[in-house]
């Protein structure tokens, strides 16, 4: 199911889970789309490990261009 679609990223509930996939774009030169989304997504998984303990959502996986989140219930 969608929850909802950015300018970077699209976010989906599969399985109770929470993925967001960073979408490539085609305007930009393949090497560089790469790097971008791969650093974002680090940098994005990095912050919320140190987060933990707060109200974030969990990480549960990270992959090359997407992460998987626990499942907060609540409004977006």
């Amino acid at each position: 199911m969608l929850l909802g679609r950015g300018a970077e990223a699209v976010v989906r509930l599969v399985d109770g889970r929470v993925i967001k996939e960073r979408v490539k774009k085609g305007y930009r030169h393949p090497l560089l789309d790469e790097e971008l989304r791969r650093s974002r997504n680090r940098k994005e998984a990095r912050i919320i490990r140190k987060l933990r303990g707060l109200n974030v959502p969990r990480l549960l996986a990270e992959g090359e261009f997407h992460i998987e989140l626990e499942l907060i219930e609540g409004e977006k």
